[in-house]
């Protein structure tokens, strides 16, 4: 059974061995993915709050940041910080496609966000910012919805709620 033993005590090891090496790799994945997410969340921004027109390089820059963030997306997690981070990325696509003239998908992305934090919202009714970024989220889909005057009110009351509840 020292035979035995001894196999067992290797396999724990190398198991022991494989889930830092796992954790090392996922640790070094979320680092990298923090530096690009600050990176074109802090260019991205200037270029869709400052710039008029968009040059084809910052067109570029920002579709490639789109696909960053629509990769991010289709990745499930339960744990809350992730998905409060995965809402920020749909408000984040919403400003992108608003700013390359594609309402549609904008309104889609506002919408996603919205019901992530709506779910956020009802499971951690202590956490203040979910509710924050809801009632932001109800003022910035508003006027993508032109001609749509009853929804558009709907949501200016549901923010209104909001607001007063944070208040």
């Amino acid at each position: 059974w020292r035979v035995a033993d001894a196999h067992g005590a290797a396999a724990r090891r190398e198991q022991a061995e494989a889930d830092l090496q796992r954790e090392r790799a996922e640790a070094k994945l979320l680092l990298a993915r923090r530096a690009v997410d600050d990176m074109y969340t802090k260019v991205a921004e200037r270029w869709l709050a400052s710039e008029p027109r968009m040059t084809e390089l910052q067109r570029e820059f920002l579709e490639k940041a789109l696909a960053f963030y629509q990769e991010f997306v289709q990745e499930q997690n339960d744990d809350p910080q992730v998905r409060f981070k995965t809402a920020q990325a749909y408000h984040f696509m919403a400003l992108v496609h608003d700013r390359l003239g594609r309402p549609a998908q904008a309104e889609h992305a506002y919408r996603q966000q919205m019901a992530m934090l709506k779910e956020l919202t009802a499971e951690f009714q202590i956490e203040r910012k979910y509710r924050f970024d809801l009632y932001h989220s109800y003022l910035a889909l508003i006027p993508l919805l032109t001609g749509r005057n009853r929804e558009a009110e709907e949501l200016a009351y549901q923010g209104l709620k909001l607001i007063q509840e944070l208040v």
